[in-house]
């Protein structure tokens, strides 16, 4: 009935092959009717309504629906069938405002990060400039404070004082040198213990394709030899070293 939407009237379900019931279950009694639920030319539901049977009569005698309940019947439902597919233009209507809420909720969440992005870079550009400008300054300081320690005279007071400005100008320096790895967006690590011989090693196999393949392919051998002692591991980072190799 849904596929064709056509009525389904039936005067009597014990009578109708399409009710036969269950070797367990009692048998269907009454009138039966199913109508679709029509919003225009679409068929939107079915509801199906049944009569049961007048009890006053013996046997009871089925009650069929009649031409004015059928008429009533499609009355009702079609205001029911509006109703229905309004229910469900609202709904889709609200998801489609929650759908454009999240969109609008992610684009404004992604504007904010690269605004926060720009003003990162931003302000690890300015920090930049202004590093290497001030280191300029500080080594032309500590450069002067170097002369002015061998030409001093024998005063232990100017020594004192020079020493001050000269452990300020360096404590300067090593600020500006922690503006730069910010700027770089390079994190401070802390040194470790590093095994030279472990790293003598794989600087050895990490070049190795650099001066061992190519010297081959132009018909060059390179012969290498580790001498490895007993040292004892350096405070450092390891990474940077096999990079600076």
């Amino acid at each position: 009935m849904a596929a064709l939407g056509d009525a389904i009237v039936i005067e009597s379900m014990e009578k109708d092959a399409r009710f036969t019931p269950g070797m367990d279950a009692r048998p269907a009694s009454g009138s039966f009717i199913c109508m679709p639920l029509r919003a225009g030319d679409r068929v939107v539901g079915v509801m199906s309504l049944v009569r049961k049977e007048d009890a006053g009569t013996t046997p009871p005698a089925p009650r069929p629906f009649s031409a004015s309940d059928l008429q009533f019947l499609a009355t009702l439902l079609t205001y029911i069938a509006y109703a229905v597919d309004n229910a469900r233009l609202l709904d889709e209507a609200q998801e489609s405002a929650r759908q454009r809420q999240s969109v609008v909720d992610d684009l404004r969440a992604t504007q904010a990060q690269l605004v926060r992005g720009e003003t990162l870079s931003a302000i690890g550009k300015l920090a930049s400039g202004m590093a290497h400008h001030l280191n300029n300054l500080f080594a032309v300081i500590l450069g002067r404070l170097e002369t002015l320690l061998v030409k001093v005279p024998a005063d232990p007071d100017a020594r004192r004082y020079i020493e001050i400005i000269q452990r300020a100008a360096q404590d300067g320096a090593e600020v500006v040198r922690r503006v730069q790895r910010f700027s770089r967006v390079q994190p401070v690590s802390r040194a470790t213990p590093v095994d030279l011989n472990q790293l003598a090693q794989e600087v050895l196999e990490v070049t190795r394709p650099r001066w061992h393949n190519e010297a081959q392919l132009r018909q060059i051998r390179i012969d290498t030899e580790l001498h490895l002692g007993g040292i004892r591991a350096v405070a450092g980072r390891s990474r940077r070293f096999a990079r600076c190799s």
